[in-house]
């Protein structure tokens, strides 16, 4: 295993930047000069133990890091991503926008006449749309994305939503699957593609045949297929 790493430039100053602090205020609370510090920003190989420290500087209560979430690969990008709509909500586009390419393309695979979001969106505004547009149709009631896989320059991610109807008196609880693609490149999220309960297990298999085994072990009974 390998004793250096080199830290997502963009990520490591997020989090830094969300803290109020400086370089040398992040330098200072962690032990380590500024110039280590401007070295981890710029992406420059630093040694694996650096970056674990820093990862617990920077953590919260509500947001805990580990080394992993601020290093430069697809898996941290994209979870990063998805800690930025968890915590912000529909300012994460606005918030987190050096995540993403300007034209990063948000596809909803469902069908229009019962999901009026479906389709594709682009850029900043396409993100904001689509959550805003989830936002108002659905109340989410409990959210779960525990389960991660990696394909190369793509992630994808299992999402259990429990979720309730908007303006429907009494709404019952409906539970849905998805199954979030993640394109990454150059450090940043070019595409996300949704795909809605029925479509979940066919992509799930298709994105990960080198482990689909594995995979299918993880879907949860609903999903998997009949023996």
């Amino acid at each position: 295993m390998s004793t250096t790493a080199r830290c997502h430039p963009g990520l490591i100053r997020a989090y830094r930047e969300r803290r109020g602090w400086t370089q040398v205020e992040l330098a200072v609370r962690a032990g380590f000069s500024e110039r280590l510090v401007r070295k981890a920003e710029s992406g420059d190989p630093i040694r694996m133990d650096t970056v674990e420290a820093l990862a617990e500087v920077l953590s919260t209560e509500a947001e805990p890091l580990q080394a992993r979430d601020l290093i430069d690969d697809p898996l941290a990008v994209a979870q990063a991503f998805v800690r930025a709509y968890l915590t912000h909500g529909i300012d994460c586009a606005r918030l987190w926008a050096h995540l993403f390419d300007p034209n990063i393309v948000m596809a909803i695979h469902s069908d229009p006449a019962h999901l009026g979001f479906a389709g594709e969106h682009v850029g900043i505004a396409g993100i904001e749309h689509v959550i805003r547009t989830a936002l108002v149709q659905f109340t989410v009631v409990r959210e779960d994305f525990g389960r991660w896989f990696t394909n190369g320059s793509r992630v994808a991610a299992l999402r259990q939503q429990v979720l309730r109807i908007n303006g429907v008196p009494d709404s019952p609880e409906l539970e849905t699957w998805q199954l979030h693609e993640y394109t990454i490149e150059g450090g940043k999220v070019l595409r996300v593609d949704t795909y809605l309960d029925a479509g979940v297990y066919r992509r799930l298999l298709d994105f990960a045949t080198a482990d689909a085994d594995r995979a299918a072990e993880q879907l949860p009974a609903p999903l998997k297929p009949p023996r």
